[in-house]
């Protein structure tokens, strides 16, 4: 994988908690003045992303390389849909939906190939939180299933396959308010474990602006890592790349 996730998690964590306890602000959601009341938040998102690892297909190695040259090029769809309901800041449920087609020309024995894949990615995520000052660390589980949908030309070897994969996932958040207006947060986990892919990691780092009380923006980085391995087609991939998001609360 192109990045150390363990290491990012110790460092991010670490600066939160820093700058969290200094920084006098409100949280990135208000704390609910009832136990009763249920505080919403609905986010879309566009994700920009690249794809490199290794594929093989019928005993065909792919090389998949993509670059932020090509990035644009190789994307035809990217967007993503993010759901969040709180109780009384103290615990959570989250939903996400995000669907995304990119291209590349791997490299192949016999030349270049086409290969073209369609991922669709859906979460179900309980959240429970914990706070230190203006900062917090959430702890989460749940499940996250993903589509995968390819079509590959080249070699001699001209398929198209549609399978789906349900990941348990585990993982932490950690966030903090450095000003009334500004918000960083880091997420890191990790899922498959044999149940559904081999093993999956997804790590997203946010930026985050507020516009007013209910209206904010956010800018980052998203890393999703996966591990399949079946009987005709393995697949070793990283989709990675910025992303920005716009949240609405209610």
């Amino acid at each position: 994988m192109r990045t150390s996730a363990g290491l990012s998690f110790a460092l991010a964590w670490a600066a939160v908690l820093g700058m969290g306890a200094e920084a006098s602000a409100q949280d990135i959601r208000k704390t609910s003045t009832s136990p009763n009341e249920w505080e919403n938040e609905i986010a879309l998102y566009f994700w920009m992303p690249r794809m490199g690892g290794e594929v093989e297909i019928q005993n065909v190695d792919l090389d998949v390389d993509g670059d932020f040259d090509d990035m644009l090029k190789d994307l035809d769809s990217s967007i993503g849909l993010h759901y969040e309901l709180w109780e009384h800041d103290s615990w959570g449920i989250a939903g996400d939906f995000f669907r995304m087609v990119l291209s590349d020309d791997p490299d192949v024995p016999a030349g270049d190939g086409e290969l073209e894949t369609e991922i669709l990615l859906a979460e179900a995520l309980f959240i429970g939180r914990t706070r230190s000052g203006q900062a917090y660390l959430d702890v989460f589980g749940g499940f996250r299933w993903m589509s995968l949908d390819s079509h590959f030309e080249g070699g001699g070897v001209d398929e198209d396959r549609s399978r789906s994969y349900v990941d348990p996932i585990i993982g932490l958040r950690v966030g903090a308010m450095l000003s009334p207006w500004f918000h960083l947060s880091f997420r890191f986990d990790i899922g498959g474990f044999d149940v559904g892919t081999d093993f999956s990691t997804n790590t997203v780092f946010l930026a985050t602006a507020y516009a007013s009380p209910t209206v904010k923006f956010s800018a980052g980085w998203r890393t999703y890592a996966f591990r399949i391995d079946d009987s005709d087609h393995e697949f070793s991939l990283t989709v990675d790349g910025p992303l920005i998001s716009v949240h609405f609360g209610f």
